[in-house]
């Protein structure tokens, strides 16, 4: 039967009503309305003809007067949906949808859901007719509407027994009331709920929750007015729970009592809008009177707070004194974790040796999550030795433990004039170059009362001032190797025992300081190697080194420079030919000392000091191989690998070379020779049920390393390119059984070094291992097998040292004959032991003696250093063997003492032997040979 634009044009003043619709609204969707059916009545005030209609898709009205405010109605989805329609044509001629399911949608900046955060949208069931003057009535059953911001104030409200007012004659009175009139389009809700203050828990539930009646939402935002008092019962220190509106400020310890709720809301401003009551700060253990507040800024609106003492005194312990806090006003904004409020303060504060009296001065309270910081502005404060000072503050900075331990500490802050203070210090200790604040700088001290663990407190000093050229520390050094310095405060520490040593100390005396800086620093990078091996990690995203510097000249008059890192820089070395998933070598710097003593600026370097540690490296291998090494190494046990290191960057004009010597705290290798040749022995195929041989033993020899070194240098200071340009040394013990030898491993670009690095032959000839004193009370089993046990447990703790294996070896040779005594005696009748206990003491005793006189009273041996076979990758024919030896041990009064002093030297190559020998130590005397 057509569209309803169609059919309503076809009636008699459809077409006035068409037009008129079509200057205020646009009418188009009347084109997607479909005539179903109709039924024509006449009635008294004209014709009414009842509609069956079919909606193609939905339909989005607008509504006049209220633009933010559409009205939709139909199926999302593009299907068709029935409604009946009525329209009248008389006198007065309106269309009217009787009932309807359809969506409301607000969507203006001044109304905004919060979850999830859009356009207000609420689905509405009942009639909407519209009159030639399209006015619109809505008779829709009470609905609610969610939560919602108004504007950016922080305000939440909700709404239930809603109407929706689009016509002038059906503006509500309770709407009247709120200063709108009949032209009001909006929404009234009879009843709701405002939420405010976030930070704030009553009841078990987030938020300061409100009930209001007769909101009104119209084209300019929300108004509402609120006005509520609570009863608030505290004790002075504490809010009760007989209070009507009791609950917490962030955490339950900041009490929050509730008196009253007055303000209101006009078109979306609030005005005079308050909540008062009590709050408990737990820092100052007070209750204060409390008032919250709107505050506009530039990009919305802040929680205002006011905070006004409500006892007379507040008593602040602060360990070493005291703050007495009077007419304390503050004032300020509340965030999302604390608040920050000042104002004026009047009290007394009793630091010993220092008693200020404070009068209204200003104060600034901060609290944050983890704790609580109050400062307060004091003038013209004496303070002892430091002299006076115009202006300083007093910051008290207060934590709460795990353990719900309060404590407070206390730092006073001056500034006083560098030239005022200068002479003051020694400077004679720092090295020339160390960076000085400028004569018209300024340097601020801060005084702190820490616990000196005896009871008392002794009083600290430290001082911070910028200084005028932070580069002149590093002048020393090549430009292209120079930190890059970020920022660099001059920094000095004097202690004072106690109050009377600071009281006593006269105001122009030297500080006895300890000066150090404050840096924060970018390393150079590492030059141009031959090699990629090295990276270097340092400080955060911004590659920055936090640090202290702490300098002085020592007593040969040489300048030191050590700069501590607060976070450790990491270094990470790879192997040539062979990278690893990981960096093989780890090393994090704590520490870097720097060569002040080159004196030249094309000569230099510094040492980075700090740990490392050795990962495991994954050789590359074929497949096939790889399970049969898996076996082969299960009985190989490797212990962690770490240790202290020493990273070193020398320079010389534009050359550099990096030295890396590690000394390794714990580096055990140990291998079971026999289990791995079993290994071997399975991969190739021995059935594991096959039987052992006869006569078989269990055999059980310990192989092992010990690691001692690792050098690793990269880069050469000889000019032309000549001589090494990368090595790798490592220093290892080789330990089989209970042998120990020194090994020396070296690896570098020009040759292969293995030998000795130091070894010492014991040529003293041994006593006999065991002496009447050993045997003494051995008279039963348990005290035979307790000595037997105690030595085998004794030789396995012997450290992995050659003095170690020596004694090892000792205590094994004891542990024999002892077990080889006990097996005899075993053996024989119980009344026969005593007897053979005795004879063995005799006989045992002799050979002690025999061997004493046969054991000179030096414990000689023959040191052999260096001992090495060198092969030169350039012509492996030239291999060498070198090394040193030397007689050391002799006892002080021996006659051959003198021989300690004598170093022999031997080379031996294809083509040359090399001889030398040289004293070490004292000279020799040569007797008079006459002529």
């Amino acid at each position: 039967m057509g569209t309803v634009e169609e059919f309503v044009s076809r009636l008699p003043g459809g077409a006035d009503l068409l037009s008129s619709i079509g200057t205020i609204v646009d009418a188009t969707p009347l084109r997607r309305i479909h005539l179903q059916d109709l039924r024509v009545e006449d009635v008294f005030s004209g014709t009414e003809i009842n509609l069956a209609l079919l909606v193609d898709g939905t339909i989005e009205l607008k509504v006049p007067g209220f633009p933010a405010l559409s009205i939709t109605i139909g199926a999302t989805d593009d299907a068709y949906t029935a409604i009946r329609g009525v329209v009248t044509v008389g006198e007065t001629s309106d269309l009217t949808f009787p009932d309807i399911r359809a969506t409301l949608r607000l969507d203006t900046p001044l109304l905004r859901t919060v979850d999830p955060p859009g356009p207000l949208e609420v689905t509405v069931q009942g009639s909407f007719s519209m009159d030639r003057g399209v006015n619109i009535r809505a008779s829709l059953a009470g609905f609610s509407l969610p939560q919602v911001m108004i504007g950016n104030t922080g305000l939440l409200v909700s709404a239930s027994q809603c109407v929706l007012d689009l016509a002038d004659d059906t503006t509500p009175d309770a709407i009247t009331a709120l200063g709108f009139g009949p032209e009001f389009r909006g929404i009234h809700a009879a009843t709701a709920t405002l939420m405010w203050l976030p930070q704030t828990v009553f009841n078990g539930l987030p938020g300061l929750r409100l009930d209001l009646v007769d909101l009104a939402i119209g084209t300019e935002g929300v108004s509402f007015d609120i006005a509520q008092t609570f009863t608030l019962d505290d004790d002075g220190r504490h809010i009760l729970p007989t209070s009507e509106r009791a609950g917490h400020l962030f955490d339950t310890g900041f009490e929050l009592g509730l008196r009253e709720v007055t303000g209101q809301v006009r078109t979306n401003v609030p005005t005079a809008f308050g909540v008062s009551g009590l709050l408990r700060v737990p820092f100052l253990d007070a209750l204060f009177a409390v008032e919250f507040g709107v505050r506009p800024e530039e990009e919305g609106h802040a929680i205002a707070v006011s905070l006004t003492q409500s006892s007379s005194t507040i008593d602040l312990d602060l360990g070493a004194g005291s703050l007495t806090v009077e007419r304390l006003h503050i004032d300020g904004v509340v965030d999302e974790t604390g608040f920050t409020v000042t104002g004026s303060v009047s009290g007394a504060l009793s630091l010993d040796p220092l008693d200020v009296l404070i009068d209204r001065a200003q104060v600034s309270l901060r609290h944050d999550a983890d704790h609580d910081s109050l400062e307060i502005e004091l003038n013209g404060l004496d303070l002892g030795p430091l002299g006076e000072v115009e202006s300083a503050k007093l910051r008290i900075i207060s934590r709460v433990d795990d353990a719900d331990v309060r404590t407070n500490s206390v730092v006073i802050e001056g500034t006083y004039r560098w030239a005022d203070l200068v002479q003051r210090f020694d400077l004679t200790t720092l090295p020339a170059q160390f960076p000085l604040p400028p004569d018209d700088g300024l340097i601020t001290a801060f005084l702190s009362w820490e616990d000196d663990g005896n009871g008392g407190f002794e009083i600290v000093v430290r001082f911070d001032a910028s200084v005028e050229h932070p580069d002149s520390l590093w002048q020393f050094i090549p430009s292209d190797f120079r930190p890059e310095v970020h920022t660099l405060v001059f920094t000095a520490e004097v202690r004072y025992a106690h109050a009377a040593a600071f009281a006593g100390e006269p105001s122009g005396s030297e500080f006895k300081a300890e000066l150090s800086a404050k840096v924060t620093v970018r390393l150079p990078a590492l030059p141009h190697l031959a090699v990629n091996l090295v990276t270097v990690h340092t400080g955060g995203d911004d590659g920055l080194v936090e640090g202290t510097i702490r300098a002085g000249i020592d007593q040969a008059g040489t300048g030191y420079l050590r700069v501590t890192v607060s976070d450790p820089v990491a270094i990470d070395f790879d192997l040539p030919g062979m990278p690893q998933p990981e960096p093989f070598l780890h090393a994090e710097i704590t520490s870097i000392d720097f060569d002040l003593a080159a004196g030249s600026v094309a000569e230099g370097g510094f040492t980075m000091l700090g740990t490392f540690s050795v990962r495991p490296i994954n050789p590359p291998l074929p497949a096939p191989l790889t399970s049969h090494l898996q076996g082969l190494f299960e009985s190989v046990d490797v212990g962690d690998l770490t240790g202290t290191t020493e990273l070193s960057l020398r320079f010389r004009d534009d050359r550099a070379a990096v030295v890396l010597d590690c000394t390794f705290s714990a580096g055990a290798i140990d291998v079971n020779v026999f289990e791995m040749l079993g290994g071997v022995a399975g991969a190739l195929g021995v059935p594991p049920d096959a039987d052992p041989p006869r006569g078989a033993a269990a055999l059980d020899i310990a192989v092992g390393v010990g690691l001692r070194g690792l050098r690793f240098q990269l880069g050469s200071l000889v000019a032309g390119g000549a001589g090494e340009t990368a090595s790798l040394e490592l220093r290892a013990d080789l330990r089989l059984a209970d042998l120990a030898v020194p090994l020396l491993l070296r690896l570098s670009n020009l040759e292969l070094a293995l030998g000795l690095d130091a070894i010492d032959i014991p040529l003293r000839p041994p006593r006999f291992p065991l002496s009447p004193s050993d045997l003494a009370g051995l008279t039963t089993d348990a005290a035979w097998q307790s000595r037997i046990d105690g030595l085998a447990s004794a030789a396995v703790s012997q450290p992995m040292t050659s003095a170690g294996a020596a004694e090892a070896t000792r205590i094994a040779a004891q542990l024999t004959l002892l077990q080889a005594l006990f097996a005899i005696r075993q053996a024989m009748e119980p009344g026969s032991r005593g007897g053979f206990e005795d004879g063995a003491g005799v006989v045992i005793g002799v050979l002690d003696a025999a061997s004493g006189v046969m054991t000179p009273a030096s414990d000689i041996s023959l040191a052999l250093r260096a001992i090495r076979i060198v092969i030169p990758f350039a012509d492996p024919r030239d291999v060498r063997v070198e090394g040193g030896a030397s007689l050391t041990g002799f006892a002080a009064d021996d006659p051959l003492k003198a021989l300690e002093g004598l170093q022999l030297g031997l080379g031996i190559s294809a083509d040359t032997i090399f001889f030398s020998l040289q004293t070490i130590s004292s000279l020799i005397q040569i007797p008079d040979l006459g002529r």
